[in-house]
């Protein structure tokens, strides 16, 4: 019951969970538009709503260091029995891209995860910062290369800026979750192991 109650409180929409909710969301929607951009040399192939709109900004490689861990996952639950090809056509179609119905349904766990594990483990001033400070590096390590392109062509600004704040984005959700997943593992193991530790100096008592 404890377990429940705190998924409970984990999924209850808040402000905070909403907003963050809202850009993991666009990410993944502008992501897989951007998809086109591999594609869009296929004839017949329609163009997707928005993809003209969003090709000065980058937001494909952020989506998929996002999206890693949900087509890990699924790409493991689908290899035995191929359930899920018809379940992604059942999707609405955005020209020749599928609306990412179950990418914005992950993006809404991630954000309760990240929000609640913020909330409710990270929070003294202190480990707020070293969250914050911890998400730059792989930040600054996946998007070495925007430098380079900022130098070649000073006009890409909004490309680059994108991609830093993007990847940050990204980051600070594998920081924080991943951290969250140690306190509950951590718990977990706790609870188990306390009872055994009272029983075995009962005996000892004994």
């Amino acid at each position: 019951m404890d377990m429940l109650r705190e998924i409970g409180i984990m999924v209850k929409p808040t402000l905070g969970k909403v907003l963050l909710f809202i850009m993991f969301a666009f990410l993944w929607i502008a992501g897989v538009i951007q998809t086109y951009a591999f594609i869009d040399d296929v004839p017949g192939l329609e163009k997707p709503p928005l993809y003209d709109y969003l090709r000065p900004f980058s937001f494909w490689f952020s989506w998929l260091v996002f999206s890693a861990p949900f087509y890990l996952l699924s790409t493991l639950l689908c290899t035995p029995v191929d359930f899920c090809s018809a379940i992604l056509s059942s999707f609405p179609d955005m020209g020749a891209v599928k609306f990412p119905l179950a990418g914005v349904i992950y993006s809404y766990a991630a954000a309760s995860f990240t929000a609640y594990t913020w909330r409710t483990h990270i929070t003294t001033p202190r480990k707020k910062r070293q969250t914050l400070l911890t998400a730059l590096i792989p930040t600054i390590i996946l998007n070495g290369t925007m430098f380079f392109i900022l130098l070649i062509e000073p006009n890409r600004i909004l490309f680059v800026l994108s991609s830093y704040l993007t990847m940050y984005l990204v980051m600070l959700f594998y920081v924080i979750s991943i951290y969250g997943a140690y306190k509950i593992i951590r718990n977990v193991i706790n609870r188990g192991v306390g009872p055994l530790r009272k029983h075995r100096n009962s005996l000892n008592v004994a």
